[in-house]
């Protein structure tokens, strides 16, 4: 029987303009430091297409990758980082000043407790979950280059490995890291394995 084996190479956007705050929809660009940060990461890489976050710390270096490369690119609505509402833009110590109640039940419990107009956690892992098969289906026997951000593969650890969603919170994904997912896939059914996480 033959297996279809399909490779995810998740690549976090690298430094972005505007400093240490909350960025979840909020459109920055990358700093200088994080463009090379990620060009040094993608420098041996053999990928066959480049998807990535519409958002322009993801896109921006995506588009241009590929377009070097003459590879296949297309934007993945799904893999859009998670909206933090009425904190976007503002730093960790703003709000524990602001709203010193709200902050801490986020800190202890991310996932059930949102920002204000904040996306809920769940309603962010069912399209970062669609988000997954739709590459898997759209780009199988592929190996793909995904350029998407901190959360969103912090996501895909519960999606793809069955990790609590709050155990999710505790791996580190630096800028410019990179994780790898493989799908494999027969007649009988599919398989995930995580391949390396790198800092």
């Amino acid at each position: 029987m033959t297996v279809e084996i399909t490779t995810v190479d998740l690549l976090r956007h690298g430094e972005a303009c505007g400093g240490a705050v909350y960025r979840g929809s909020r459109d920055d660009e990358l700093t200088a430091l994080g463009w090379q940060a990620m060009e040094a990461r993608c420098a041996s890489g053999d990928w066959e297409s480049v998807v990535s976050s519409p958002l322009l710390r993801c896109r921006g270096f995506g588009e241009v990758y590929a377009a070097r490369r003459a590879l296949p690119f297309h934007t993945l609505q799904e893999w859009r980082e998670i909206d933090f509402g009425a904190w976007e833009g503002r730093s960790a110590t703003e709000i524990q000043e602001s709203d010193p109640a709200r902050w801490a039940a986020f800190c202890e419990r991310p996932h059930a407790c949102p920002p204000p107009g904040g996306e809920a956690y769940a309603d962010f892992a069912v399209r970062v979950g669609a988000g997954w098969r739709r590459v898997i289906d759209d780009h199988a026997g592929q190996r793909v280059l995904a350029v998407c951000h901190a959360g969103v593969i912090r996501c895909l650890f519960s999606v793809l490995l069955g990790l609590p969603v709050e155990r999710g919170f505790a791996i580190s994904v630096p800028h410019a890291g990179l994780t790898r997912f493989t799908c494999y896939r027969d007649g009988g059914g599919e398989f995930v394995r995580l391949e390396a996480h790198l800092a």
